[in-house]
């Protein structure tokens, strides 16, 4: 019978199972005689019982959790459920096109009719099976089959055929599970899956398992099938990989692109670099020449398809598709081909059509408009976001008309800017005449409308890089070609900000407020009985006219422009520099700021509106007051708002200009700073130019007096205070202090971490020439700036490991996640400015008369900074780095979470 020890038992009683415990039908033995006796064996597994010719294992459930059970509507049967809350309901819609019998897969199709490309919904593993054949029939060759799909999917036998599923979460049915980003991920997830629907099987003697075909009716197709082996289920994995040994003309990859939004960049690298491969396999030289003589590479990647059901009105359902692309090399006879084939996921949210994501590599694409019908702006995809894009990519009118073209061609099923216009058209209507029940609905369709808009942003910035790498055969990955452009990945990071044209009626509505930028506590360096504005300070170097405050009101910039211009002071000239980037009015000699009123600590910011955007917004403001003249403010939040009426109201714009007239020895410039974060190299050149503008053209410089301000005089005060005094370190030399040895020692805790010698830091400190005396000098300019401002807080760089130790005693994750956000932006800013000075340092001798950002592009790229500043975290604290460690994480429209209110642009 086996080695180890066994007795014969005689019969008794058996206890009850646990609902852990299962029992597997195993081999018979004849050891067992007629008789009703027991052979219990001991082993290292579990006791083994053979009964009557048959053994039963005794298995433990792997289970760390509760086995929960539950039905999927009221009278429908409970069954446990895949990780306490799944149910897995049918891949396959209900109705389905005629050549669903034949290629069982929805929709399959040729998805642009000039070019060999292929496409279809999630198809059967026999309808995998007789696609492929199909296409190998025709003479195709070599095909690519790639499954783009982040959610699990098994393929259940039904004896004809393996039909796929997916899993649903109870209490959302209409919506994908996803269980893994990556490819393998998502692999690992299925077999998880599968693993968990045979365990929770075999938990009866039926070894039968529930499976739903529609969630819409599922008492119709119900149905309890055996999976009490691997074989019973597949995973996507097992289905598209086996091809690849059957047949030589397939290759298979996963590559996970996402439900919603865009693809990471990462997702595309992946994606071309199969074709790379394939091309370099079969000889690069020949596409270059096929490239030369005019020829050219398409590259689609389509997701659309509406299936309605008609079942009380529509259900548009979305399936994802498959796309296979074919190129015919030198034989044109030949069906030989270059193989992209993009495959096989399937969509299902209720009441939303997918879009397609388009890859296009071309000189000149020469195709005409599938619609003579006059679109308006919005259906041109005409977005705010879209207009800034256009005009920072080269050639960019052409490149978006090449991508609509596309979209045209490619409009059978699902028109991608149709479908963002439509759902904007929708979400505009809900809005106007919206009520407490359709908040989560205007929530929704905003964030959906955000995420298509993003996908058409990305298609735009695609084929600009497609443009400019396809003749160079990829010297550059997408994700380092977006690396190398700040401007676009901003711009895709905040596709769809709710501020940007707010009503200004909101402030008669109780949804927004004005609260007062004055408050208690402001004026941290006493200067309000001095020249009437808060935080007036000066940078502590001799000779250097630097100013800094926080926003003054109408007799602020009165005193504060006769005492800068007085003899005592001895300036002549007065350059004003606002830095805000929200909106603020002067009411009677109070200013203030708009407010929503889900969040009254913090102004509305718009980061998208350039300066004379902004002050358009404020003459609206002006006017909206005017009409109404009364409006209802906050003095101070921790006291009730009060209605007041206005007689004399000012923009910010205005209140320099009405000081103009009595002093005309000045100017006012608008230059306006996201707060805290994302520092922008157009920032550093707009700041410059003004500097520049004044110090290089009139001497001496101690003449001309250079004020900023901002709301509090604080973090974007200190920024542009310190970008000023590099220039004029440069321009008038460094004073002591900024040399090497010349520099107060530090003794203190943590000294090197206050110091900003972070490794990410000194990491560029080493790319760059002269690196230690670059950041000694900034590290001056700061310090001096702090002498006059200690009182308030640190400066730049030593508030980055002060928020940062902060983190330890924070109260939860929320807490967490936000200092780790501030703290990091401390350190991007501070970063920055390191970058600056060695511009400053590098383009001295032409008086810098290339900008910053093209500086950055052109020269600073060599050296990798934009990967470093694509890979920042606090590596002295931290093995893996936060999730802003990435531009795009770090520059996304994360600062305010408001409502949508208005329209969307």
């Amino acid at each position: 019978m086996g080695s180890g020890a066994s007795t014969l038992t005689p019969p008794s009683s058996p206890e009850p199972e646990s609902p852990v415990t299962v029992r597997r039908h195993a081999r018979s033995s004849q050891a067992v005689n007629q008789n009703n006796r027991h052979l219990v064996r001991t082993n290292e597994v579990a006791p083994i019982i053979i009964h009557n010719c048959r053994e039963e294992f005794q298995h433990v459930s792997d289970f760390k959790e509760p086995i929960v059970f539950g039905s999927i509507a009221d009278n429908m049967p409970e069954h446990a459920l895949i990780k306490g809350k799944y149910f897995l309901v049918k891949d396959i819609p209900q109705k389905t096109d005629r050549k669903y019998e034949f290629y069982r897969a929805p929709n399959f199709r040729k998805a642009c009719p000039n070019l060999p490309v292929w496409a279809c919904g999630q198809p059967t593993e026999r309808g995998l099976s007789t696609i492929l054949d199909s296409l190998s029939n025709e003479g195709f060759t070599d095909i690519l089959l790639f499954n783009l799909r982040e959610e699990p999917v098994l393929f259940v036998d039904s004896g004809s055929d393996m039909l796929p599923y997916t899993i649903k979460d109870r209490d959302n049915l209409e919506s994908l599970v996803l269980l893994g980003r990556s490819p393998q991920e998502a692999d690992e997830a299925e077999a998880r899956v599968r693993k968990e629907v045979i365990d929770l099987a075999i938990l009866n003697d039926k070894n039968k398992f529930y499976f739903y075909g529609d969630i819409e009716n599922p008492q119709k197709e119900l149905r309890e099938l055996t999976v009490q082996y691997e074989d019973n289920l597949l995973v996507s994995e097992e289905v598209y990989s086996r091809h690849m040994l059957c047949s030589h003309s397939v290759r298979f990859k996963r590559l996970c692109f996402p439900l919603e939004a865009s693809p990471t960049d990462e997702d595309i690298d992946d994606f071309l670099n199969v074709f790379k491969e394939q091309e370099c396999s079969t000889k690069k030289t020949h596409l270059a020449r096929r490239a030369k003589n005019g020829s050219f590479l398409t590259i689609f990647l389509l997701k659309m398809c509406r299936i309605v059901k008609q079942m009380n009105r529509t259900t548009p359902r979305m399936f994802n598709q498959a796309t296979i692309i074919f190129r015919p090399r030198k034989n044109a006879h030949q069906k030989t081909i270059i193989p992209m084939t993009l495959s096989l996921l399937k969509f299902l949210v209720k009441k939303h059509d997918e879009i397609w994501l388009t890859y296009e590599a071309t000189k000149d694409l020469k195709s005409q408009h599938q619609s003579s019908k006059k679109f308006n702006s919005l259906q041109k995809g005409d977005y705010y976001s879209v207009r800034k894009l256009v005009r920072i990519i080269p050639n960019g009118v052409s490149i978006k008309n090449q991508v609509d073209q596309l979209i045209d061609h490619c409009s059978d099923y699902c028109h991608l800017r149709i479908l963002i216009y439509d759902l904007v058209q929708k979400l505009e209507r809900i809005e106007r005449n919206g009520s407490q029940k359709t908040n989560d609905l205007i929530d929704r369709l905003f964030t959906r409308c955000c995420h298509l808009l993003e996908r058409y942003v990305f298609l735009i910035c695609f084929n600009a890089y497609l443009t400019e790498q396809f003749p160079q055969w990829f010297s550059l990955s997408f994700s380092q070609w977006m690396q190398r452009q700040p401007g676009l990945t901003r711009i895709r990071g905040n596709v769809g900000s709710p501020d940007i044209q707010v009503p200004v009626d909101l402030l008669f509505t109780g949804q927004h407020y004005l609260v007062a930028d004055e408050y208690i506590g402001l004026d941290v360096l006493s200067t309000q009985s001095d020249v009437m504005v808060s935080n007036f300070r000066r940078i502590n170097i001799k000779g250097f006219p630097i100013y800094g405050m926080a926003q003054p009101a109408r007799h602020g910039v009165t005193k504060v422009t006769n005492h800068l211009l007085s003899r005592k002071v001895g300036h002549t000239f007065l350059v004003l520099i606002n830095l805000r980037n929200d909106c603020s009015i002067e009411l009677d000699g109070n200013t203030y700021s708009i407010r929503d009123s889900s969040w009254l600590e913090e102004p509305i910011t718009h980061p998208l509106l350039h300066s004379q955007e902004l002050e358009e917004k404020g003459e609206e403001i002006k006017k909206a007051i005017k009409t109404h003249r009364s409006v209802e403010v906050y003095h101070e939040l921790s006291e009730p708002s009060e209605v007041i009426e206005v007689s004399s109201i000012l923009t910010p714009q205005e209140l320099a200009l009405q000081q103009k007239l009595q002093t005309l020895d000045m100017q006012y410039y608008r230059v306006p700073l996201t707060h805290d974060m994302r520092p922008c190299e157009q920032d550093f050149d707009d700041i410059s130019s003004v500097i520049c503008e004044h110090c290089l053209k009139n001497q001496p410089i101690n003449n001309t007096a250079f004020l900023f301000y901002c709301r509090t005089g604080k973090n974007r005060t200190t920024l542009a205070m310190a970008i000023a005094g590099l220039i004029m370190c440069h321009i008038q030399g460094f004073p002591k202090g900024a040399n090497i040895g010349e520099q107060e020692r530090v003794s203190c805790p943590n000294a090197q971490y206050t110091k900003g010698d972070f490794m990410i830091v000194q990491k560029l400190v080493r790319l760059l020439p002269k690196g230690q005396q670059i950041k000694r000098e900034v590290d001056f300019i700061l310090d001096e700036i702090f002498e006059t401002m200690s009182p308030m807080h640190f400066h730049i760089r030593e508030v980055i490991f002060v928020i940062y130790n902060k983190i330890k005693n924070a109260k939860n994750d929320e807490d967490k996640q936000h200092l780790k956000q501030q703290s990091i932006d401390a350190l991007e800013r501070y970063l920055y400015l390191i970058m600056f000075n060695a511009y400053l340092h590098h383009d001295k001798k032409i008086q810098w008369s290339r900008s910053f950002s093209e500086w950055m592009k052109k020269v600073a790229v060599k050296i990798g900074v934009y990967q470093l500043l694509d890979n920042l975290g606090f590596y002295d604290f931290e093995k893996v780095p936060t999730s802003f460690k990435t531009m795009k994480e770090r520059w996304c429209n994360r600062g305010q979470n408001l409502p949508f209110q208005g329209s969307f642009v």
